[in-house]
């Protein structure tokens, strides 16, 4: 299929053509920017800290992260899965092994109201992988 569907472009032509497309995107933004600092508000509250490291977006759907050495974002979402959440492994968008320690979380496509619950099952997955570290006695 070398594009779109006729009935999303007829839809989208109608948006741009009656004026609607600006007013939708800054409606986009906003709730793009409030589902983004929702999710790192829940990450910051339930992640145990060093455990997922990322930068605040400036735009865009996704928050990108990485976890520590020794933890593999490929079996790290395996355990997600298991406990009904979804997230892309870094691998997926490299072309070598550099993506291992790096997960892509989507917040806008969640709802506002599963956020929070999202991120602490997620958040329990990462603790679980987390190495064990010994400590002297």
């Amino acid at each position: 299929d070398p594009h779109t569907q006729n009935l999303g472009q007829f839809a989208m032509a109608r948006l741009i053509r009656d004026g609607n497309f600006d007013a939708h995107l800054r409606t986009l933004r906003s709730e793009h920017a409030r589902r983004c600092a929702m999710m790192i508000a829940s990450i910051q509250r339930h992640v145990p800290p060093g455990a997922l490291r990322f930068a605040r977006p400036q735009g865009g759907l996704y928050l990108w992260c990485r976890v520590p050495a020794g933890v593999s974002a490929r079996e790290l979402r395996d355990q997600a899965l298991a406990a009904g959440v979804a997230f892309v492994p870094g691998h997926a968008f490299y072309p070598d092994p550099a993506g291992e320690s790096e997960l892509r979380l989507c917040f806008s496509s969640v709802l506002p109201d599963a956020i929070d619950d999202a991120v602490r099952r997620l958040a329990g997955c990462i603790a679980r992988a987390l190495p064990v570290r010994s400590v002297a006695i």
